[in-house]
Formats: structure tokens, C-alpha cells, sequence
């Protein structure tokens, strides 16, 4: 077997990259040791696509989180991977966990992320009917995401193969 690139693993780093590179005149194989793709780390993802406020901007992972997560609307429709906008709540119940909301906003902010907002008394209950009645504050971040983990990762790994990758499974 001959390749410009291997690849290693199918999860959804592996299929992303297959994908990104299968765009050039380049001969890539990806070769992953379970019978499908999406069997291993990528099966137990919980699918949020995160808004950024959490992220260390002085890291690559957080470089790359604040930068991929508009990435994911027109990436999901070409795709045809259903993507929902849903927003995300860190709830808070005591003054120390408003502090630390305040951080969490703060440093989104200083991330580029300017819809952050620390909500409050009813809007809270509008927002999640079913948070304990006990949570005073929120951070809401409405650019926050859900996916399907496994049909994403599909998704990538069909497209690429479409464009001339060769999985090898098992």
C-alpha cells in the first residue's frame, strides 16, 4: 500500500482531517482498527459544540474551539448533518458561583464571544423550565450547539471517501 498520508484512527479528528486533505491531489488512506468509524472516543461524545467561554485563548485547543464553532452551520449543511443552535446554560446557585460566571463571561469576552449574558429570576425558567428552582443565575451563551457525534464523524468519513480517501477497517 502506497500513501502520500495515513491516517490513524476514525473518530472524528481522524475523519476531519481525511476530509480537509481529501481536498488536494494527494493519495491519503485512513486505517481504523475497529469495524466502523466512530467506534471508539468519538461514540461517547457528548456533541456540544462549545461557544468559547471556557477556552484558554493562549492554548491551540482554545484557538480552535473559539474558531471552529461558526464553522459548524454551513459545515453541517453541506454535510446534511442536522446541527441545532441551542444555546448552552452554566447554572449558578450561590454569590461564589455568580463570581465564577462572571469569570467564565469575562473571559469569553476577552475571546472574541460578545453574546454572553449572566441571566436572572424568571428569564431563567423561560429559558430551561426544568432547572432546579433553587438556580439564581446563568451564564447563557446562545451560540453553543448540539450534534449527533456518530453521524457527524459518518458524515466526514463518507464525504472524504467520496473524495478519494481509501478506509481501511479492522
Amino acid at each position: 500500500m502506497k500513501a502520500d498520508v495515513v491516517i490513524v484512527g476514525g473518530g472524528v479528528i481522524g475523519t476531519a482531517i481525511a476530509r480537509e486533505l481529501s481536498r488536494y491531489r494527494i493519495d491519503i488512506t485512513l486505517i481504523e482498527k475497529e469495524d466502523d468509524v466512530a467506534m471508539g472516543t468519538s461514540k461517547g461524545n457528548s456533541g456540544i459544540i462549545h461557544a468559547g467561554y471556557n477556552a484558554d485563548f493562549k492554548t491551540l485547543k482554545g484557538r480552535l474551539n473559539i474558531k471552529s464553532n461558526p464553522l459548524f452551520d454551513k459545515l453541517c449543511q453541506d454535510l446534511k448533518v442536522r446541527f441545532k443552535r441551542i444555546g448552552s446554560l452554566v447554572i449558578g446557585f450561590t454569590q461564589e458561583d455568580f463570581d465564577k460566571l462572571k469569570e467564565l463571561k469575562e473571559n469569553g469576552e476577552k475571546n472574541g464571544i460578545n453574546n454572553l449574558e449572566i441571566i436572572r429570576g424568571p428569564k431563567l425558567f423561560e429559558l430551561e423550565p426544568n432547572l432546579n428552582p433553587q438556580t439564581k443565575y446563568a451564564l447563557y451563551a446562545p451560540s453553543a450547539g448540539i450534534i449527533s457525534p456518530y453521524k457527524f464523524t459518518i458524515a466526514l468519513a463518507d464525504n472524504a471517501v467520496i473524495n478519494g480517501v481509501k478506509v481501511l477497517l479492522e
